[in-house]
């Protein structure tokens, strides 16, 4: 399996968007009122389900570039949705809804609905933001996969942006992951030595008819090999173009960092056996960066947020050299207070109403959501 190499370290993102009703909030299943006058925009795209439409960047050199790339396909997909009155807004599950999920009618999406996903009502109904960073060959980009794993707790509570499911607040940062924990191709990945490790394990897949290609791996970090890429997909759909800007410009530096063989493996957060690494992954879910998680084999705790401040100090370098310091300072001045989690529970608490939440949601994509903090 090919790796297609890229000579610089350029940024791109997928954004999956919820549909909504401007009347009641609830999803609207309108992906394909969109496929006449935006179906040909190279930028959006329908997802698995017609609840969803998707905006991706191209390829940016700066992340600085990632927010007013994504508000530009925004305005327009808003722009054509509002005279049918549909509205948008992103998080990782949708505050109240809880109508059956409808599948996008294209072959590969039924085709995955029947074999994988079982009957429409039990498909979890969730939205992510993806994070693809180019890199130099395969085995860079196994390397950073491998270095990076052990850090996914930590970007997931970064990340955390539902909190709500069916109405109410389900106790969790980040339901969305919780949701997608039956499905094997989801959540934490297998460790691989060498990109021929990982495409042996891709000839088997496809050989035991467990996938079709490696695009159905759905693992919280991958390598697209069609892209030459790492994408991190641990993040729930972020609140805001400027929130995913920031997270990218350290998602990126962490990657370059763990792709340098010159590195320590020691510089990042420990491996740990699985089951130890899933309980993380749990904790992360639950308490978001509130959250405690084991960081030995012995089984000692620290709390998250100390790794995500030596995550912060790994990138910090990496991001002055690609120019990226602004976000990263800016992320880690807002990381507690501008987290998706905790602005919706704000919502909440304002109104104790979901349809409050789901309309904060609305809000926060065009600015005017009271609750809103820039960093």
């Amino acid at each position: 399996m090919k790796f297609v190499a890229q000579p610089e370290p350029t940024l791109g993102c997928e954004w999956e968007l919820q549909l909504l009703r401007e009347d009641s909030l609830e999803l609207a299943d309108g992906i394909l009122a969109f496929s006449g006058e935006l179906g040909h925009h190279a930028l959006i795209k329908p997802e698995f389900l017609q609840c969803c439409i998707e905006i991706n960047t191209p390829p940016v050199e700066a992340a600085a570039e990632l927010e007013p790339a994504l508000d530009s396909v925004l305005a327009r997909i808003d722009a054509h949705g509002r005279p049918m009155g549909v509205r948008l807004a992103a998080a990782g599950t949708h505050p109240f809804d809880h109508k059956p999920a409808i599948v996008t009618p294209s072959e590969r999406y039924l085709r995955l609905a029947d074999e994988r996903s079982g009957a429409p009502a039990i498909h979890p109904v969730t939205f992510a933001t993806h994070v693809h960073v180019a890199c130099r060959d395969g085995d860079s980009a196994i390397r950073s996969m491998r270095r990076i794993a052990p850090c996914l707790p930590a970007l997931l509570a970064i990340g955390a942006n539902s909190p709500f499911w069916h109405g109410v607040d389900t106790g969790y940062a980040c339901f969305r992951q919780r949701l997608l924990a039956s499905n094997p191709t989801y959540g934490l990945p297998p460790y691989f030595e060498s990109w021929e490790d990982f495409t042996r394990m891709v000839a088997a897949g496809i050989r035991s008819r467990t996938i079709e290609s490696f695009r159905d791996l759905h693992w919280d970090i991958r390598p697209h090999g069609d892209l030459g890429t790492l994408e991190i997909r641990v993040l729930d759909a972020q609140i805001d173009a400027l929130r995913i800007a920031q997270i990218a410009s350290l998602v990126r530096a962490l990657v370059v960092v763990a792709a340098d063989p010159k590195m320590p493996d020691s510089a990042f957060p420990a491996r740990l056996p699985h089951w130890m690494e899933l309980d993380n992954h749990f904790r992360a879910c639950k308490s978001g960066l509130h959250a405690r998680i084991i960081t030995s084999e012995a089984g000692d705790t620290e709390p998250l947020m100390q790794v995500v401040e030596q995550l912060f100090d790994l990138a910090r370098n990496a991001c002055d050299r690609l120019g990226d310091n602004e976000l990263l300072a800016g992320l880690e001045r807002t990381v507690t207070s501008r987290n998706g989690a905790g602005l919706q529970r704000q919502a909440w608490e304002q109104h104790h109403s979901s349809r409050a939440v789901a309309r904060f949601l609305v809000d926060s994509l065009n600015n005017t959501a009271p609750l809103q903090q820039h960093g």
